[in-house]
């Protein structure tokens, strides 16, 4: 299916019980929510079921924070229970999403995990090896303030204010680096530090999450069936 790529986030407008809906693709999701009582949706022609959301009533309160910060109204987030045993290939230049059932059987891939379906995977940033998370609602990769000098980044000189449901908003400064996942040399990136990803890469035990902006360019498949990825 299409999707539309607002702010460096990833639009779907999916049919519901309730009508259309458009909603973010957020793998740093893991439970699928909507803001109003939807409780069956599709994705690609495969239907699924709203399963309960602790976190449904906290994040409603957000909801015009959320807005502001992708720069349109949204319905709700699509979040990695709807890709649970599943392949998802998003094709950033042609703008589509697929979901199936099969393998991909992807050529150059690497070894993934997932941590409540979040992809955990290695990557490399100016040559050094880290442990990284692909979290599709965020804007820009980040990794942790601790690691900006042994990473060898080169400030931007710029800063920009981000937000997160659990942390608030908070600042960011933009860096870049040369970021490469498996075979595939992404070239110079920019990646974000800011005190509220610090928290989150904490909380998960690993070094970097990349973000939308580094792979506007590529083409992404992910197998939770092969526990594999590949970024080109």
């Amino acid at each position: 299916m299409n999707f539309k790529l607002i702010n460096n986030h990833i639009l779907l407008t999916l049919e519901t019980n309730l009508g259309d809906k458009v909603c973010v693709f957020d793998t740093g999701s893991p439970l699928t929510f909507f803001f109003d009582n939807v409780s069956e949706y599709s994705i690609d022609g495969k239907a699924y079921s709203v399963r309960q959301n602790p976190m449904a009533a906290m994040l409603a309160q957000f909801k015009p924070k959320i807005e502001e910060m992708i720069g349109v109204a949204i319905d709700g987030f699509i979040g990695t229970d709807s890709i649970a045993n599943s392949s998802i290939v998003i094709n950033f230049p042609n703008k589509e999403l697929h979901i199936t059932s099969d393998t991909l059987q992807l050529e150059n891939s690497i070894g993934m995990r997932d941590i409540h379906g979040l992809p955990i995977f290695e990557i490399s940033i100016n040559g050094i090896v880290l442990r990284a998370a692909f979290d599709s609602g965020a804007m820009y990769s980040f990794v942790s303030s601790h690691i900006v000098d042994k990473l060898g980044l080169k400030p931007l000189n710029q800063t920009i204010m981000d937000f997160n449901p659990m942390f608030g908003a908070f600042e960011i400064s933009l860096f870049n680096g040369e970021i490469k996942v498996g075979e595939t040399n992404l070239g110079l990136q920019t990646i974000a530090i800011g005190s509220g990803y610090d928290q989150s890469l904490q909380m998960l035990g690993i070094d970097a999450f990349i973000g939308i902006d580094t792979l506007k360019n590529s083409e992404v498949g992910i197998s939770f069936i092969e526990r594999c990825i590949e970024v080109k």
